[in-house]
């Protein structure tokens, strides 16, 4: 009986147990699913309120356009009729078009009138250093109403016979957002709104709340309301100092001046000099109704289940012994113990798969920085090598500027080729080994300790392998690493031995790396070239060396191996081909175009990389025109597009990608080359995301010869 007690009491302790961990696993599911309800939907916001800065972007982009292109024409005629003709065009966003003369008096106009806010605009305009330049320029918004901005668009022209004009077209905030924002909804309830970095509200769909500061203006409009806008404020900082953001705010509904809970996120808008803050606020309680459900879904589940092992634990306590209870007990801490170790492998497999992601993010990012800043070396020194003018001496210095410049290169490539599942890539060159293992191991003597000495044991002959040209360094900088990782403070010597070795296939260039370090285990020794594997401490490894040093040596068709013990330290024998020297082809001196173009347009936000395009293609007799940016050559393109023979484009550029540039120029209709010049390495993807509309693809840095031979190839 007492036995059945104690047993009867376990039991109940295990279901309360069980019930405890039931409802905290039951409330730690909905909270994850509450913080990803939350997220998704701020992503799907955030996506909306940067649709909609980009619009307000655009659209003011293109009326200033207009209104530039449109301003000399009125000016010449100064008549009604042409400005009429303008409002008519505008008739949804411009309200009013004015010609003011040298006095700032009107000339002529058409549309609201307005006289005193057209000179005190000109007079803004006067300030303006684009517009002492001759440029339009669009103006910050002018409350001209109750609930009214408008902004101006300010220019100057002078006519043919002399006469001299300010024009000034007004356009209406409140049709902009009619048009631009307020369609662009956030579920039932919720909008968009647009104010500036002060927190001035200048586009609501609340009319009276425009010309408002969104703080001090609503306190004192709703002064008899003792509004709580603590958050509201916050809020503002918040959007003053970051570009974008996002919030769960404790506000109002400002129509019916309720409380409300939003989600709310916000974005820069650039609009001509000015930045606009652009908010879409979605109420809180489109999203509570299914986290309700979930929750109440969640709380059937946990019922259900804690029914069910009621009524498992009372069939189990009348059907099982002591002893079935025990071997039932002892089965299921082995299942556990096989399940933990599992979650274990799996937590080790996320925790490497995240630091494969961070080294190729790195990577990446260096090999694109790295390549922009190469380019202009190498298309330089080939400017400066096919001049026969130059001193022999300065020749051969610029020629090693050259080579070191194409070895950064091509360091880079190596890095990023850690990260991909294929390097076979990779371009493999007949590579001086002594001469690799020298600079190396110079570079290894400087980052030594004091208590480390190194030795080297390498013979004279001249030999090659064929690898990358960075990979001796690669080797003898990771195993110097680890050799002074496993010496730590203690006193030890580093031993380097390479030369010809005899093999039953014939000669073969070996390599002998050796430590007076702690040495290995067998276990640790077998696991050395896996990946990720590591015997640092914690955050002072990424287990990535010995792996990838392998995968390079393989890939030149070596072999490596070790031999080590505990205490003893620990010895690496690497053994590589050998192959015959490759003689260098001089490739400065192509100055001469062969193929039938005559005119390419470059395009190139990286100032440096577009006068090192221009003036390499120019001393080959092209004639060369150079753009910043899509936009800018977009427009060259439409004045003479039949006179363009090739477009040269860079493919990371602002406002879209090369690709997207390439797309809208065949849009247009025009057929000239496009050579895309990509850093990135991805160049299948690139291939299938271009089309046709790419005729080629160029990596990063990028000789003239290269580029030569590509226009050669498109002629053919």
């Amino acid at each position: 009986m007492k036995v059945h007690k104690k047993r009867l009491l376990r039991g109940i302790a295990a279901g309360l147990g069980f019930l405890v961990l039931l409802l905290t696993v039951n409330f730690w599911i909905f909270k994850s699913y509450r913080e990803h309800v939350i997220q998704m939907t701020q992503d799907n916001l955030m996506v909306t309120a940067k649709s909609t800065a980009n619009s307000l972007n655009l659209f003011y982009k293109e009326k200033l356009e207009e209104f530039s292109l449109f301003i000399p024409i009125a000016a010449e005629n100064a008549d009604e009729i042409y400005l009429k003709s303008y409002i008519e065009l505008n008739k949804d966003y411009i309200s009013s078009i004015e010609l003011l003369d040298e006095n700032k008096k009107v000339f002529s106009f058409s549309g609201i009138s307005y006289e005193m806010e057209a000179k005190e605009a000109v007079n803004k305009a006067l300030l303006n250093a684009d517009f002492r330049e001759g440029k339009a320029v669009l103006l910050e918004p002018v409350l001209t109403g109750p609930g009214h901005f408008t902004q101006f668009m300010v220019s100057e022209v002078r006519t043919t016979t002399g006469r001299f004009f300010y024009a000034v077209a007004a356009i209406n905030t409140g049709e902009v957002y009619k048009k631009i924002v307020q369609p662009i909804k956030a579920g039932k309830s919720g909008y968009s709104m647009v104010k500036d970095l002060s927190g001035v509200i200048l586009m609501h769909p609340t009319e009276d709340q425009i010309g408002l500061n969104a703080v001090e203006g609503r306190l004192e409009k709703y002064k008899d309301y003792n509004l709580d806008l603590t958050g509201l404020k916050g809020l503002i900082k918040r959007q003053q100092d970051n570009d974008e953001g996002r919030e769960i705010l404790d506000s109002y509904w400002w129509g019916e001046l309720t409380k409300a809970k939003k989600v709310l996120v916000y974005t820069r808008a650039h609009v001509g000099d000015q930045q606009w803050i652009v908010n879409v606020t979605l109420n809180y309680k489109e999203i509570e109704k299914p986290l309700g459900q979930a929750a109440r879904l969640n709380l059937l589940a946990a019922a259900i289940i804690l029914v069910l092992f009621w009524l498992f634990l009372y069939y189990y306590m009348k059907q099982e012994n002591q002893t079935r209870s025990m071997e039932i007990e002892v089965k299921y801490l082995r299942e556990l113990n096989s399940t933990l170790e599992e979650l274990r492998q799996k937590e080790e497999q996320v925790r490497h798969g995240s630091r494969l992601w961070e080294v190729g993010a790195l990577s990446g990012m260096i090999n694109h920085e790295f390549n922009n800043y190469l380019t202009p070396i190498l298309i330089y020194g080939e400017l400066i090598l096919g001049e026969t003018c130059v001193d022999p001496a300065i020749r051969e210095n610029v020629a090693e500027m050259v080579q070191s410049a194409k070895r950064a290169a091509e360091m880079t490539k190596e890095l990023a080729s850690f990260t991909r599942k294929d390097s076979a890539g990779e371009k493999l060159v007949a590579v001086n080994v002594k001469e690799q293992l020298e600079r190396s191991l110079r570079m290894v003597k400087k980052l030594l300790p004091a208590n480390i000495s190194l030795k080297k044991e390498i013979s004279s002959e001249e030999c090659y392998i064929k690898s990358g040209e960075t990979m001796i360094s690669q080797i003898i900088l990771n195993l110097s690493t680890n050799a002074i990782y496993a010496m730590n403070d203690k006193q030890g010597r580093i031993t380097v031995s390479a030369g010809l070795v005899e093999k039953s296939g014939g000669q073969m260039y070996g390599i002998t790396f050796g430590d007076t370090g702690t040495g290995m285990s067998d276990e640790v020794k077998a696991r050395i070239f896996d990946p990720f594997f590591t015997t640092k401490e914690e955050g002072a490894g990424t287990g990535l060396g010995l792996s990838v040093i392998k995968g390079l040596i393989e890939k030149a068709d070596g072999t490596i191996s070790v031999q080590s013990e505990s205490d003893k330290g620990t010895v690496f024998t690497i053994e590589l081909p050998l192959c015959q020297k490759e003689e260098q082809t001089s490739w400065f001196c192509r100055n001469g175009k062969k193929n039938g173009f005559k005119r390419i347009l470059v395009v190139e936000d990286q100032e440096g990389v577009g006068k090192a395009l221009v003036k390499g293609l120019e001393k080959r007799k092209y004639k060369v025109q150079s753009c910043k940016n899509p936009v800018e050559a977009l427009g060259v393109l439409r004045k003479d597009a039949k006179g363009i023979d090739v477009i040269l484009t860079d493919y990371s550029l602002p406002d879209m990608d090369g690709i997207e540039f390439a797309g809208l120029v065949r849009c247009m209709g025009i057929d000239a080359k496009i050579l895309l010049i990509t850093a990135a390495d991805n160049y299948e993807s690139l291939w299938k995301k271009a089309g046709k509309n790419v005729d080629g693809i160029l990596e990063k840095p990028v000789a003239m010869i290269q580029i030569e031979e590509a226009l050669e190839s498109l002629s053919s």
